[in-house]
């Protein structure tokens, strides 16, 4: 019962995630539309491929390294938008903190159905 519930945690992390950016991503210029589009969308992305391991055969180490991938991505993302100077260092280090919290979980959540499997 405990990795269901760190499933659900990790669901429920990603979308406090997505809330938090979609405040942040407003303060990105139109002219960077490409670059706020690939935030919003891999963090969509995340939340899906999340529930696509969460139901699918767990196996799947590409569906896996996929995740894993996207939050690499999203913190670089974060990490532009504050070179950029579109958000501020304390938004950058928030949202980077909870990306470091979800890549932690998936990766024990990953890691114990490997020990499983």
């Amino acid at each position: 019962m405990k990795l269901e519930s760190e499933k659900f945690l990790i669901v429920k992390k990603i979308k406090i995630f997505i809330y938090q950016l979609n405040t942040i991503v407003s303060l990105f210029p139109n002219r960077d539309y490409v670059g706020k589009n690939k935030i919003v969308e891999d963090s969509f992305l995340l939340l899906s491929d999340i529930y696509l391991i969460n139901f699918s055969d767990k196996s799947d180490n590409l569906k896996k390294a996929n995740v894993l991938t996207k939050i690499n991505m999203l913190d670089f993302y974060l990490e532009r938008a504050y070179k950029l100077k579109y958000i501020s260092e304390k938004q950058c280090l928030k949202l980077s903190s909870l990306l470091l919290e979800i890549n932690n979980m998936v990766t024990s959540w990953l890691w114990n159905d490997k020990i499983k499997g």
